[in-house]
């Protein structure tokens, strides 16, 4: 994912979940154009609205999942780090958007163990780069193509 898109993603993200905070506090303060709704209809618009911000959340989150298929299968062809965790990390992204999609378009069938192999990968990049980090005499030899 570029700096661009990502910078991008995170600006709509954030106006998203600002937008859908400042509508729940709008519904929970007790404005006096609210006063024609009983207070149970108030507390199912409000949980309403918290549902509908968690699954619009998850259509944001979906992008992420893309950049890192993408990201790992960079990785994978690059050469300077091993195919495995580029493979790993495309994997976890498929298991990512697969699980956003999941939420979104049928929350009962959603699975949170799709979420496992993207913590796999983040957690075996993480241990590479801080114990091996990226193949020096493979990049050096390619910029001096």
């Amino acid at each position: 994912m570029s700096k661009h898109q990502a910078i991008a993603d995170t600006s709509i993200q954030t106006y998203a979940r600002t937008a859908g905070v400042l509508f729940l506090l709008s519904i929970v303060s007790g404005s006096d154009y609210l006063k024609t709704f009983s207070p149970e209809q108030l507390d199912t618009f409000a949980l309403f609205s918290l549902k509908l911000y968690g699954y619009c959340g998850g259509v944001f989150i979906v992008f992420y999942g893309v950049g890192s298929i993408v990201f790992g299968y960079l990785m994978f062809r690059s050469g300077y780090l091993p195919k495995i965790l580029g493979a790993l990390l495309a994997l976890g992204g498929f298991g990512f958007v697969a699980s956003n999609f999941a939420l979104v378009l049928a929350p009962r069938y959603a699975f949170s163990g799709l979420l496992l192999p993207m913590i796999i990968a983040a957690l075996a990049l993480t241990v590479w780069f801080l114990a091996r980090g990226v193949d020096i005499p493979k990049w050096e030899e390619r910029a001096a193509k």
